[in-house]
């Protein structure tokens, strides 16, 4: 077996980093006083935002182990320690537009990065030109 074969087989036989994929959903809410709030004007292309990941992780060799849509409604505290508890270290986002979207709607937004990487988790930011 040729050293670069060899290689190819070692890698291949080691397991892939687990990746996970974090998708928006919603970028306004509307309250109302006769019920509970009303989404909406929402972030249409799911699709476009899973495709992403999906390339994201299959270009650094990721195995992609799942997503979550979240919407308007902050993120619970216990994302961190989900992905701590599954062995996932690597959390995707799909581009800087929605980390800002995220950024800009949730009030705990440092609070959960803060959480989420103290969990040993890396946020990472996945980008059409792959860099």
């Amino acid at each position: 077996m040729a050293d670069s074969e060899h290689r190819e087989a070692v890698a291949a036989a080691e397991p892939r980093l687990r990746a996970w994929g974090w998708v928006f959903g919603a970028r306004e809410i509307d309250d109302t006083d006769t019920g509970p709030p009303v989404y909406t004007d929402f972030e249409k292309d799911w699709d476009g935002q899973l495709g992403l990941i999906q390339a994201w992780a299959t270009k650094r060799g990721y195995q992609l182990s799942g997503h979550e849509i979240w919407s308007i409604r902050q993120p619970a505290n216990a994302l961190a320690a989900f992905l701590s508890q599954q062995r996932i270290p690597v959390l995707v986002i799909p581009g800087r537009a929605i980390r800002d979207r995220m950024r800009a709607t949730w009030e705990c937004w440092p609070q959960v990065v803060t959480d989420v990487t103290a969990a040993g988790v890396r946020i990472e930011i996945a980008e059409h030109d792959g860099s």
